[in-house]
């Protein structure tokens, strides 16, 4: 198989002419379209590429055109014959197959999507969701999942789209209507092309620390300023520090720095600290019925379903500039108190032993914690010691129009396997 530049489109670096003995197999339909306004992937194709070589050559092409959208050649699908194929494909499945001796134009949407958007707007007109998307980054995560959970609820699924990572584990979200494209912060391209016509950006924390993360977001940022975003939702932290001894919050407010940097408007969510890290921390306190934790602080344990509600709310009905307030469950608890909760759930005492920083490092060192994992979890103990975490407000209540879910509530469903995870 050889791809060669097409000698027409030279310039626009757009289209290949591609001569091969093979012709693809599998004619299976999609829903999927190649263009925000919801042309139908062949529609597009044969009405784009006519339109860009009748321009640079004054004449009409009659030939065979395809389009795939990944441009490797592992993903296509041959079988030996003497044919030519075309290939009209999307990320998992083939929209229309074809074969002819004609030579065949073979197009790779990224660079559709991203340098023939001016003919794409000549050619058809302004997309029905150009500039009108809400885009949820890390959709297939829990926070993000459940945004677009509460998206789905308040406005029609075709106004929202999501940047993922893995397109497989979002079929459902597609199978329901909204746009599925992959987009990874280390990869700007494939970020302008899942952000394409957006509105709204939900920049969900990529949960990589230090300096990579920092740049992971900075690409983000840029890039939604880049596709037209209006505002930037970023979800922050009740925590963001610079000099936090929680190594996350450090990357929160280095986030923050770089939003009020790029000049486009937005709105930083200084989310509760997550309830469902909690159950990681309990781990074998409930079997063993001994807790063993150092001095710790309160903290306000907060549900990710309130918080996604709240988000839901900012992207639909209200819009707060620059950093929110706390966004939290209604009390800040330390795990002494978290320990009688779960006493009173299981029906067994459950002890918290207070050990010393140098105890309890040697304690998860003996539990298997890599050395960056244990520095992270240490530096929880010691911020929340800080009192970093204790502060709440009736933002999120107010927000969501009730009482964010209680932690004893939560632990109930959590403890039971229903929610949680570290």
């Amino acid at each position: 198989m050889k791809f060669v530049r097409h000698p027409i489109f030279e310039k626009s670096k757009l289209v290949f002419k591609m001569s091969i003995e093979g012709c693809a197999v599998d004619g299976r339909p999609s829903r999927n379209v190649v263009h925000g306004n919801g042309v139908d992937v062949s529609l597009f194709v044969e009405q784009v590429i006519k339109a860009l070589y009748k321009q640079l050559t004054g004449s009409d092409y009659t030939g065979v055109i395809g389009i795939y959208r990944h441009a490797k050649p592992r993903f296509l699908r041959i079988l030996e014959t003497d044919k030519t194929a075309i290939l009209l494909g999307t990320q998992r499945k083939w929209l229309f197959v074809d074969c002819s001796k004609e030579p065949i134009l073979l197009i790779f949407s990224y660079a559709v999507y991203g340098c023939t958007k001016t003919y794409c707007k000549q050619i058809f007109g302004k997309g029905k969701d150009e500039g009108n998307m809400i885009i949820v980054t890390g959709a297939n995560g829990k926070l993000g999942r459940g945004v677009v959970e509460q998206l789905l609820q308040r406005i029609p699924a075709e106004q929202i789209g999501v940047s993922v990572r893995d397109v497989n584990k979002a079929q459902d979200l597609e199978d329901r209507g909204v746009r599925v494209r992959h987009g990874d912060f280390d990869d700007e391209e494939s970020l302008l092309y899942a952000f394409e016509g957006v509105s709204q950006v939900l920049l969900v924390s990529s949960g990589i620390l230090g300096e990579a993360g920092i740049r992971q977001h900075q690409t983000a940022i840029h890039t939604a300023r880049k596709a037209g975003a209006g505002r930037v939702l970023y979800t922050s932290h009740m925590g963001s520090s610079s000099t936090s001894f929680f190594s996350p919050m450090i990357l929160h407010a280095a986030t923050e720095v770089l939003l009020k940097e790029s000049g486009i408007p937005y709105t930083s969510l200084r989310n509760g600290f997550y309830a469902s890290s909690l159950v990681g921390l309990i781990g074998e306190a409930i079997k063993t019925g001994e807790w063993i934790v150092p001095e710790d602080g309160p903290v306000a344990w907060t549900a990710h379903s309130d918080l996604a509600q709240g988000a839901a709310v900012l992207l639909t009905k209200q819009s707060w500039d620059g950093p929110s307030p706390n966004l939290t469950a209604s009390e800040a608890i330390d795990m002494e108190g978290v320990a009688a909760m779960v006493s009173d759930i299981v029906g067994r005492p459950i002890y918290r032993k207070v050990v010393t920083d140098q105890a309890y490092r040697e304690y998860l060192t003996a539990q298997g914690f890599p050395e960056a994992r244990m520095e992270i979890t240490m530096g929880l103990f010691r911020a929340s010691r800080n009192g970093d975490f204790a502060h709440t407000s009736r933002s999120l209540a107010d927000l969501i129009g009730r009482p964010p879910m209680r932690l004893s509530d939560f632990l109930k469903v959590s403890l039971s396997g229903s929610e949680g995870g570290f």
